[in-house]
């Protein structure tokens, strides 16, 4: 004589209790439940690519404004926000365990109310959301063009080799966000911060940028050999990183347009840009990622100081640089002057 069959659900002694009709509407329950758990989780930890909706937060922040017509002036500045601060713009949350340490890379120039006003600006800002940080201003001395991706490289280096850090924000000076919800921390692809700029009309200008204020984790940098060296004078390292990013198999992601809001302190530009040169230096700079960028990395450091808001790198470049010559190097060379 055959035993009892299962699907009858046939009262077994060794077994508990056989559902009933009921038993099997709650189990029908539980599964419905469950799987609406796991379509929300996989939602929250894998947002849409390029268009991440920011969910940290939202019912406490919101939009903010930025306070640009008055200027406090370094002494007064420092007399305001340096007490949550330890020595070179560090500030470490006492109520919370931050789940990334994040160093904000700006460089810098002559732009001294620019400073200013960015430092006033920032420090609340990136304390609502506490998070653990440094700023950390790479300036270029007088006296040849201005390389912008090439100061993003030589702050990465630095701050990569001194402290642990978690992610990389590099941030353009005369940028600040317009909404506490642009969380200052890295996802699991280069993400693109300033989506929408008001002096550039608040759109995307095109849909590759990567240019303003941008988050990347020191993998990701170092995959991509960094930013390029050779970008002397206004333009063109924003595009030449972009690819390198998408040639190494990364996406560009965004916060909503609801939110990616920034404003520009209003300045001139350097000089007038050579496009035709420009795009040259470009069709070039796509053949020789390996070869220009965090590996060839030459500098002469003049100033290395933890300021009470800031810590502060002085360099001027290497003369191969300047001449467009890429001289491999087995490991970075500052020279400390």
């Amino acid at each position: 004589m055959s035993g009892p069959s299962i699907l009858h659900y046939t009262y077994n002694k060794c077994c508990r209790a056989c559902p009933t009709w009921k038993g099997k509407f709650y189990v029908f329950l539980l599964i419905v439940a469950f799987l609406l758990f796991f379509i929300l989780f996989i939602h929250s930890v894998n947002p849409r690519r390029n268009n991440i909706h920011v969910s940290v937060g939202e019912e406490e922040g919101g939009p903010i404004e930025a306070e640009l017509s008055s200027f406090p002036g370094m002494k007064l500045l420092v007399t305001n926000l340096s007490d949550q601060l330890q020595l070179g713009g560090h500030y470490i949350p006492t109520d919370c365990r931050p789940t990334q340490t994040i160093a904000v890379i700006v460089p810098y120039r002559d732009r001294e109310v620019h400073l200013q006003l960015f430092l006033q600006h920032m420090h609340p800002f990136l304390q609502r959301q506490n998070v653990e940080y440094y700023i950390v201003v790479v300036e270029q001395e007088e006296g040849t063009p201005f390389n912008r991706a090439l100061l993003f490289n030589i702050g990465f280096y630095k701050m990569n080799k001194l402290h642990d850090i978690d992610c990389f924000i590099f941030h353009d000076v005369d940028l600040l966000p317009l909404d506490d919800r642009i969380m200052y921390l890295c996802q699991d692809q280069p993400l693109h911060l300033s989506m929408l700029v008001d002096t550039l009309g608040d759109t995307l200008m095109y849909e590759n940028l990567f240019g303003g204020v941008v988050a990347l984790t020191p993998e990701m940098m170092e995959k991509v050999n960094g930013f390029p060296n050779m970008y002397f004078g206004w333009g063109g390292e924003d595009d030449d990183m972009s690819y390198r990013i998408r040639r190494h198999g990364y996406s560009i992601d965004r916060y909503s347009k609801e939110v990616s809001r920034y404003t520009m302190m209003r300045h001139g530009r350097e000089e007038n840009v050579d496009q035709g040169k420009l795009n040259r230096k470009l069709e070039t700079g796509r053949e020789k990622i390996s070869e220009d960028g965090l590996n060839t990395l030459v500098f002469h450091m003049l100033e290395f100081q933890p300021l009470p808001l800031y810590t502060w790198i002085l360099i001027r470049p290497n003369k191969s640089m300047l001449n467009g010559e890429i001289i491999p190097v087995k490991k970075v060379t500052d020279i400390l002057e």
